[in-house]
Parts: C-alpha cells; sequence; structure tokens
C-alpha cells in the first residue's frame, strides 16, 4: 500500500499452472537493442491517444525506431521514436497488447528473425519472450 491506495495481488497454486515442458532456446539474436521504461510508457501513451494496438520496430539500415500504428489501416495515424543507431534492415512487428504487459522497467531486448524476441528486464530477475507478428521481416 501507498498513502490511499493499495493492491491485493494473489497467488495461485503451482499446480494450476500450464508450464513450459522444456527450457526455451532463444536462437541467436539477429538484433540487440535497449528499450527504456520511459520508451515503453511513451509508446502506450500514444497508442491509447490515436487508439492505435501495433508496434513496429524498425531498422532502416541508420537508425532503429519504434512506431506505434494501426497496421490495417496504412492511413492510420503514427508515433515515431528513434531508438538508436543501427546498420541492421528489419522490421518487427508486436501487438500492443504483447508489450503493455511487461512488468514495468527497462529492458535489453534480442529480436530473432526466428520470429521470437526476448525482453530482459535490466533491474530484476525477470525475462520475457515474446512471438512477433508473422508480417515481421530480417533482411
Amino acid at each position: 500500500s501507498e498513502g490511499k491506495n493499495k493492491i491485493k495481488y494473489v497467488y495461485s497454486e503451482a499446480s494450476l499452472l500450464t508450464v513450459p515442458k522444456k527450457d526455451i532456446q532463444m536462437p541467436a539474436p539477429d538484433v540487440i537493442l535497449e528499450m527504456t521504461a520511459e520508451v515503453l510508457t511513451k509508446m502506450q501513451k500514444a497508442a491509447a491517444a490515436l487508439s492505435v494496438g501495433d508496434i513496429a520496430i524498425i531498422g532502416d539500415g541508420e537508425k532503429i525506431t519504434a512506431k506505434v500504428f494501426d497496421i490495417k489501416n496504412p492511413t492510420s495515424n503514427t508515433f515515431d521514436l528513434e531508438l538508436g543507431e543501427s546498420t541492421d534492415v528489419f522490421e518487427a512487428y508486436f501487438k500492443l497488447e504483447k508489450l503493455s504487459k511487461l512488468y514495468p522497467g527497462s529492458y535489453d531486448v534480442s529480436l530473432s528473425s526466428k520470429k521470437i524476441s526476448r525482453f530482459i528486464h535490466k533491474d530484476i530477475k525477470l525475462t520475457v519472450y515474446l512471438a512477433m507478428e508473422s508480417n515481421t521481416k530480417f533482411g
């Protein structure tokens, strides 16, 4: 609790959870980048303001940009945020709902051309694997 705010978090019995039968083996990443808590927050706020639900992380051979937009509407409103420099060329697509479930904070992100991504939290022991959308392209 904090001041007048409080939260109740209910744990689940371990036997009720669905867990992988074997360890997830992340393929060698094609792209590695940092996604700060500030970037994640800005993308979520922009998506809510623009009423869009898709996110692309795009490398154009010079820089990496995060783009919030509606993939089904080519004339939709968009929000672009430069993440850094890169010589890689790729387009990695995610549904916003997947990224919005990440625990708050900054992440080291690995993207694989096998359409799997790994988000490693910078401050706590947390690794999240997210599938990319089928229209993801590398190279």
